[in-house]
């Protein structure tokens, strides 16, 4: 009997079989971002994706079960793509103060999306998806901005009761430092974003030492 699997994971010009499949799952995504980036997911199918991708569609199926399950691995991409920029940039700034570690991760996070205005747009845009899509990538964005509220814990300690009001001000920092972001890629796409990083980092630091005081006078208030 002849064993069919045999010469699968051949490696053809020095690449293997899985770094082909992993070239092709990238030139998938990477066509899903500007597809989503242009908010015409709606309209999308595997037929027309493959197609602007250059790719037959059964390496469509290879990867992906489904144009949700692709849309999901986007946002993902995207998501520790910023994630990955900010803790790099802020992992030397440690024992810094607050307001200057705080404008190396906007910094990151500002200059990471200049460099490619199409990710800003899947993770803070209007993307037509699924619902379950659009849970996900509400989930991530959160995600995104955790560092928020670790840095206030880092530096204001914990304060009792402070859990919900931190995560409230997570919420408004995220979704305002997203619109933000593409408010400034739309008017001002060839400028240097460096106003708009001090603009937002300012913005972090009131929102975090006044949730820290606020946090404080509640906690203090419940105590008399």
């Amino acid at each position: 009997m002849v064993d069919m699997t045999a010469g699968t994971n051949r490696a053809y010009g020095g690449v293997t079989a899985e770094d082909r499949v992993a070239a092709r799952r990238r030139q998938l995504v990477d066509t899903a971002i500007d597809v989503m980036a242009a908010a015409e997911w709606r309209s999308v199918t595997v037929a027309n994706l493959c197609r602007l991708a250059g790719l037959n569609k059964r390496y469509f199926y290879e990867s992906f079960a489904d144009l949700d399950e692709l849309a999901e691995a986007t946002v993902d991409f995207v998501a520790r793509g910023a994630w990955k920029a900010v803790a790099i940039a802020d992992a030397p700034f440690k024992d810094t103060p607050v307001r200057e570690r705080t404008r190396v991760s906007v910094s990151a996070l500002v200059r990471y999306f200049a460099a490619d205005p199409r990710q800003a747009r899947v993770l803070y845009g209007p993307v037509s998806a699924s619902a379950a899509v659009s849970q996900h990538r509400a989930s991530i964005v959160r995600a995104t901005t955790q560092q928020f509220v670790t840095v206030a814990r880092e530096v204001y300690g914990a304060i009792p009761g402070a859990n919900q009001l931190a995560r409230t001000a997570s919420a408004f920092v995220s979704g305002g430092t997203g619109q933000a972001i593409l408010q400034w890629l739309d008017e001002h796409p060839d400028e240097d974003p460096t106003q708009l990083i001090d603009d937002l980092t300012t913005l972090w630091v009131v929102t975090g030492v006044g949730s820290a005081e606020e946090a404080k006078r509640r906690h203090l208030a419940n105590e008399m």
